[in-house]
């Protein structure tokens, strides 16, 4: 009987101390992953004006999902005046943090020029950065490129490596790009987004 009472102990005592840490550290992760949840909730309601207020909270306390989702809003002027600085700002945080659809964004952003400078090049190891965690969209526009050869030498075989990544992955890939010939073929046809 003593054993357990001295096992129940401990036990009680490391949550205890557990309980002592997460106070200390994950109030404000707690805190920000609840504003983020809020800031999605008010978005589907709409509320874009809501949402940006809750995204701002989260993505202040450093929540990468709602660094990009307030990147996204600014970006696209939802719910606050559009500034593409602020939203390459924090679509840059989230994506340096490694977040994956964040990172797949600043890529098409680089590849359009959109908010920065265009440069193929960055657009490639941003797109790249996503697509090796599996970001199906990123997988098929780092097919895109390898395709065509914008920002890397033109290699067909990269290319359907990419592109039968990102199938197997839902992405719905013009079975067209599934062959090495449909692929010979995509400098002649229209490029379709997915």
């Amino acid at each position: 009987m003593r054993h357990i009472f001295k096992t129940g102990a401990f036990v009680i005592t490391v949550a205890l101390i557990f309980a002592g840490i997460f106070q200390i550290s994950g109030c404000s992760a707690i805190k920000g992953h609840v504003a983020l949840n809020m800031g999605k909730m008010a978005y589907d309601k709409k509320d874009y004006v809501t949402a940006v207020k809750k995204y701002q909270e989260s993505a202040a306390g450093g929540n990468i999902a709602a660094q990009y989702r307030l990147a996204c809003m600014y970006s696209a002027g939802q719910g606050i005046s559009s500034d593409q600085a602020i939203a390459e700002k924090w679509m840059r945080s989230s994506a340096g943090q490694g977040y994956p659809p964040a990172q797949f964004v600043l890529g098409l952003w680089y590849l359009a020029g959109i908010g920065v400078d265009r440069n193929e090049v960055k657009a490639v190891e941003w797109l790249r950065k996503a697509a090796d965690q599996k970001e199906k969209f990123a997988q098929y526009h780092l097919g895109l490129v390898y395709a065509t050869g914008r920002g890397v030498p033109k290699n067909p075989d990269e290319a359907l490596k990419w592109f039968r990544l990102a199938s197997a992955n839902g992405c719905p890939v013009p079975k067209d790009f599934l062959t090495k010939e449909g692929i010979s073929r995509l400098g002649e046809a229209k490029v379709t987004e997915p």
